[in-house]
């Protein structure tokens, strides 16, 4: 059986089978090794690439929510400060409502009478904020 040689230093040696296989599985070990360390590296790539893009994706939310807190925030203070505005209108029209003058102007202007003492009727209602009129009142 021919053996294979290997030069060791100043020196050939004829490698014996065993030790040649004993060098072959050492060199696949290390290849595995290898391949793992690899794939291993690879994966630890790819789960830190995913972790940063969730991060960022977390912050970009993070901001937006702070955005729109703000935006609530501009929004409400708009909204009171309208609403303090229409207060302050509707105070000022009803301070210029005057009923006399009012009651006046329906007289003169537009032929009203005051209601004579036999023509108010009283009656009980269901209902006690309005009345609706479908047929006429008993005793017309």
């Amino acid at each position: 059986m021919a053996g294979i040689y290997r030069i060791d230093g100043s020196v050939v040696r004829k490698e014996e089978e065993s030790t040649r296989n004993l060098h072959s599985v050492k060199k696949a070990s290390t290849k595995r090794k290898s391949a793992v360390s690899f794939v291993g590296g690879v994966a630890l790539l790819i789960m830190t690439a995913v972790a940063i893009v969730g991060f960022a994706r977390f912050i970009k939310a993070q901001s937006d929510v702070t955005n729109l807190r703000e935006d609530l925030a501009r929004v409400n203070a708009q909204y009171e400060a309208k609403k303090l505005e229409n207060d302050l209108y509707e105070k000022r029209i009803e301070s210029n409502i005057n009923l006399a003058n009012i009651e006046q102007i329906a007289m003169t202007e537009l032929g009203m009478t005051l209601a004579g003492a036999g023509q108010i009727e009283f009656y009980d209602s269901d209902m006690e904020d309005y009345v609706k009129q479908y047929e006429n009142l008993p005793g017309n």
